[in-house]
């Protein structure tokens, strides 16, 4: 029999990288397993059980039917099996003869309630013990599973804490005998909540039979994935409950979309319709692939039409041209690496174009070694860069990857299907840490302030990162490139605010993954941070509405980096402890996890204004306890700021803990690695800032949008506009709405921040010239506590002034009646200058002299 096509691949690395080929085994790698450097899509089907009424009291049947069936798997493109129980040495030697991998249950999923039965614990233990010692270094197996599909029930019953403790435990036995194993459990959507941060793949069961439907729940598994691959351990439709032509053409489009949303593999349940439970045969249902009879379906048929070809040659229509744009400035020491990434893309129509922005290293030497378009320029910034890369750009889509990046072999491919799936103007994809970087670069990877996406939904950004993004080169021209103004960030930022505004989506793809060196040093990590900083200062000129009265960005979505997700998965039950929906009496088909609190809560103890106000009154309590010598003042001011020193340290050390968890470092980095994520979580929010202050001062210079303004439009035009503005504030995260019948102005806007906005438009007709123009302005409207807040500043500038050891709280104080005051031109500016953006893409652009 000829080897199986992975068989090919293992033998083909091995020859490559000298290696004998059973040392190449199956590993993670981001979102995907691999065999060598291939990145899988496991062609699967599902096996069993059977009655054991078989010779051998085994749930299989007899060892020739075994083979027969295997054989017939091969003949259909499928190479890996899964099945519900450890299989026996003659069933795994039938796979590994075969060429098919065997993705093997040890099934303790629970049916009534063993947990309460400790020698049922400990039988199901030495039960997983003695199988994957059995099982360890046989050849056709690919994964353990450690369980299927627990009872929703049964895991409310117990609580999500102890099944999850209960996994974990047999997860452990499996790894003290298999160390190299690849680890997975088969969950199902009524225990979504199950989060299982110890496994390998994250495997689901999911039965959708709406295609909509279907792709929108992959792409939220994906979410929940993370940063592993998702395998879809069973999906299929009864062919009995409907019809066999109709359970073919789900299975189509099923297996289509989980290669197109990136999953690692998938298994049809199953291959024939004969199956039992517990041993008693089921009748009356037809997943089978084939039936009792092994008398194939048209569901075959469709499977094998999937599996036998690949998924760019699934496509119907050619794929577009993209152009891959690589900016360096002295990137020589990983752009090495990175154009080997690009070379080695399956994307059948691409191309390459390098800009070399000034480098003064051996880019160039880096670079002729390489089949790339290469433009050499002075060093001109990086947007400036970029821009040079879309005017030499022949493709219909522009992707840029950093320098000190890499990308996945498909990248493009989900890149692409995403934008064109979603009608999109730009896309973009994670970006993990390179393995190997250091232990540094994995403290950095915990750290906040790092490239990453904000996600509105599953599939929708608001913002992806410049390290791993595309746009249609035609929506990058329309809105005028990117801004030379930021040189070396910021500028991803800026356009995708600017797509939104002309209502264009940016979507999203979990599996478009790139590999981004994390900085290696701490000092490196706050220069970058820095930078970001005074990018801010910049973006915040430009997008005025989409900043705070404290000069920090406001996101309407979430962001996934490392940071924020510790902070959502912490788990700490004491205070904050996650609400499952179980629906009613416990009958949800989706049982999800809620976080109750906010991230931005808690990141609020490390921000630079809560460490200035920390210091400030621990300099208050030193000068109380020193020249002043007042006890009870001291007294109080050292527990304020003890308080708040310790809210501070929380903060910090808990996603430090966190890190800890993820990484698994060793008992003698345990410590050190937790010290190191706290301290950069610290510092950060410091370095930030200080970039913050310096690129305010930088552009202090320019006039603020004036409150009153003129732009040429009709009343067509006027009712739109205002729809339009109304609906951006509300993204940019202002409570804005639209006047009523009553009252006379358009939009009310209520903050972020102390005061209150209207805003009234009039239209213009200029008879003479047959032109028209809408005149708005912004007037501000004082809240009735607006007041108290002067009153308290006041009282406090008293008390400094009356108790001198208070002196360091002018600092506070004084910031404080600064944001109020700068509040009231800045939220006016921010309204005035959103609403001349908002116009813009309708036409109406504003009349010489009013801005």
């Amino acid at each position: 029999m000829a080897p199986s096509f992975i068989a090919q691949r293992v033998l083909k690395d091995a020859c490559e990288q000298s290696l004998p080929a059973t040392t190449l085994r199956p590993r993670v790698a981001g979102k995907f397993l691999f065999l060598g450097s291939e990145p899988l899509f496991l062609k699967g089907v599902t096996y069993g059980t059977f009655a054991p009424n078989r010779s051998d009291g085994t749930p299989f049947p007899e060892l020739p039917r075994v083979r027969a069936d295997f054989a017939d798997m091969r003949a259909a493109g499928i190479d890996t099996v899964r099945i519900y129980t450890p299989p026996s040495d003659a069933v795994a030697d039938a796979a590994a003869d075969a060429g098919l991998f065997l993705v093997a249950d040890f099934c303790w999923g629970m049916r009534t309630c063993e947990l309460d039965d400790a020698a049922w614990v400990r039988t199901a233990l030495q039960w997983t013990q003695r199988h994957a010692r059995r099982l360890a270094d046989h050849p056709s197996i690919l994964m353990f599973s450690i369980g299927n599909e627990i009872p929703p029930l049964l895991a409310r019953w117990y609580g999500r804490e102890r099944i999850i403790r209960h996994l974990r435990e047999l997860q452990d036995v499996v790894r003290q005998e298999v160390p190299q194993a690849v680890v997975t459990y088969a969950d199902h959507p009524p225990t979504e909540h199950l989060r299982l941060p110890f496994l390998d793949v994250v495997s689901y069961n999911v039965y959708l039979e709406r295609e909509r439907d279907f792709r929108s729940y992959l792409a939220r598994l994906q979410l929940l994935a993370g940063n592993r691959p998702l395998f879809l351990s069973e999906l299929g439709l009864d062919s009995k409950g409907g019809s066999s032509e109709g359970q073919a053409r789900a299975l189509d489009w099923q297996l289509r979309a989980a290669i197109e949303h990136g999953a690692c593999g998938a298994a049809v349940y199953s291959w024939t319709d004969e199956w039992s439970v517990h041993g008693h045969p089921i009748d009356g249902y037809g997943f089978g692939l084939v039936d009792h009879e092994r008398r194939p379906k048209p569901a075959l048929a469709a499977v094998r039409s999937v599996y036998e070809s690949d998924r760019y040659r699934l496509r119907s229509t050619p794929w577009p041209r993209v152009s891959v744009v690589v900016c360096t400035y002295n990137g020589g020491r990983t752009l090495d690496a990175c154009l080997r990434s690009l070379a080695a893309l399956r994307y059948p129509d691409r191309e390459v174009i390098v800009i070399d922005d000034g480098s003064t290293d051996g880019t160039p030497a880096i670079v002729a070694r390489h089949d790339v378009k290469c433009i050499r320029v002075p060093n001109g910034g990086l947007s400036r860069a970029r821009n040079l890369g879309i005017e030499a750009a022949t493709g219909e889509i522009v992707a840029f990857l950093d320098s000190d990046a890499r990308a996945d072999p498909h990248w493009l491919y989900f890149l692409v299907t995403e934008l064109e799936r979603q009608d999109a103007a730009a896309v973009g994809g994670p970006n993990l840490a390179v393995p190997g970087d250091g232990f540094v670069a994995e403290c950095v990877d915990h750290a906040p302030g790092n490239p990453t996406h904000v996600l509105r939904d599953n599939a929708l950004a608001e913002h992806v990162p410049g390290c791993n993004m595309a746009f249609r080169r035609k929506a990058l021209l329309e809105i005028g490139m990117f801004d030379p103004t930021h040189r070396a960030a910021g500028d991803d930022v800026d356009v995708c605010w600017k797509l939104l505004l002309r209502r264009q989506r940016i979507a999203f793809s979990a599996s478009a993954v790139v590999w981004h060196h994390r900085r290696g040093t701490i000092a490196a990590f706050l220069r970058q941070q820095y930078g970001y900083g005074f990018a801010e200062a910049i973006l915040r000129r430009q997008h005025m509405s989409r900043f705070n009265q404290f000069g920090d960005l406001v996101w309407a979505g979430s962001i996934y980096d490392a940071s924020s997700t510790a902070l959502r998965d912490l788990g700490l039950p004491a205070l904050f402890r996650p609400r499952i929906y179980h629906g009613p009496l416990g009958s949800a088909q989706f049982q999800s996890l809620y976080q109750p609190f906010a991230v931005w809560w808690f990141q609020v103890f490390t921000t630079a204004e809560w460490q200035a106000t920390t210091w400030c009154v621990l300099a208050t309590a030193a000068l109380a306890a020193g020249p002043a010598e007042q006890p009870v003042a001291t007294l109080i001011a050292a527990a304020v700021a003890g308080a708040m020193l310790a809210a501070t340290i929380a903060a910090a050390l808990l996603p430090g803990r966190h890190a800890a968890s993820v990484r698994q470092w060793r008992p003698s980095q345990r410590l050190r690695g937790v010290l190191c994520v706290a301290l950069l979580h610290v510092l950060q929010p410091l370095s930030r800032a200080f970039g913050q202050i310096r690129g305010f001062w930088r552009s202090r210079g320019g006039k603020l949008p004036s409150h009153d303004q003129q732009l040429w439009g009709n009343l067509g035009q006027r009712h739109e506009w205002l729809h339009r503005l109304h609906d951006q504030l509300r993204e940019s995260g202002w409570r804005c709405t639209l006047g009523d019948a009553w009252q006379d102005h358009d939009l009310a806007v209520d903050g972020p921040g102390p005061h209150r906005l209207r805003l009234i438009s009039v239209a213009e007709e200029d008879l003479s010239r047959s032109r028209y123009c809408v005149r708005f302005r912004v007037e501000r409207r004082r809240k009735l506590w607006e007041p108290l807040l002067w009153l308290l500043l006041a009282l406090g500038v008293a008390g400094v002034v009356t108790h001198p050891f208070a002196l360091p709280m002018l600092l506070p104080i004084g910031c404080a009646g600064w944001c109020l005051l700068a509040a009231r031109r800045n939220m006016v500016a921010a309204v005035a200058q959103l609403a001349v953006q908002v116009g813009a893409p309708l036409g109406m652009t504003p009349v010489r002299g009013t801005q």
